[in-house]
């Protein structure tokens, strides 16, 4: 199994690592273009221990990766279709990237740890760094379905979270210090603690399907429509 660490190399070209099965990959400012070769070396990667990158790179093939670590940059697409299962998943900056799912209604992947999501902060619109690649406002994770431990979401600003196939999570469910956002948590009816609070101009979820939770901690304006 090999590690892999490149960090800071704009100029890299002519990758090759045909069919190489990796344990844990830093991939950190590089450029990736049709020249680097980088998708294609880790087309075929399934199973990854750690993955640590702030470029757009395929994960297509990715299936079960242990710890996945995105600070992601304006415009990146990350196929996560194939995606099974993860222990630990840090999500950081995601208001100018785009995920592409299996259809949301087959949300079947697992978290068996914890999710972060954090600082993700829509763009000006007039930001000449998403004028080509475009920006999306929606974090669109509607394949996750179950998290095993907590979910972390913290300090984003004008996004809307999407975790609308959410069926449980394990431990804590905290929303704090998030600004004008709002969320679809349409789905979850268990969660171990439940924490919202201190997230100014933001419309907090109804949560209309939840039917455990050990504690509920809210401190804030509630949503308290209900659509048919």
């Amino acid at each position: 199994m090999l590690r892999l660490n490149i960090t800071e190399a704009p100029s890299l070209a002519n990758f090759i690592a045909p069919n190489a099965a990796f344990s844990d990959l830093t991939l950190i400012d590089l450029t990736n273009n049709d020249e680097s070769g980088l998708d294609a070396a880790f087309a075929n990667a399934t199973t990854v221990d750690t993955i640590q990158t702030n470029i757009c790179i395929s994960l297509s093939s990715l299936q079960w990766v242990q710890s996945l670590q995105l600070f992601a940059q304006a415009g990146c697409r990350y196929s996560l279709d194939n995606l099974e299962s993860i222990d630990e998943f840090t999500l950081t900056n995601a208001a100018v990237v785009h995920f592409t799912n299996a259809p949301p209604e087959s949300g079947s992947l697992r978290i068996n740890g914890s999710v972060i999501l954090e600082h993700s902060v829509l763009p000006n619109k007039t930001d000449e760094r998403t004028a080509v690649t475009g920006i999306w406002n929606d974090i669109d994770l509607s394949q996750v379905m179950t998290v095993g431990s907590d979910v972390n979401i913290t300090l984003n600003s004008d996004v809307h979270i999407v975790f609308d196939n959410l069926e449980s999570v394990g431990g804590n469910l905290v929303v704090q210090n998030n600004t004008n956002c709002t969320f679809d948590f349409n789905k979850t009816t268990a969660v171990g603690n439940l924490l919202m609070m201190d997230n100014p101009n933001t419309t907090l979820p109804l949560f209309t399907n939840l039917a455990s939770a050990q504690n509920i901690h809210l401190r804030g304006y509630i949503d308290t429509f209900v659509s048919n």
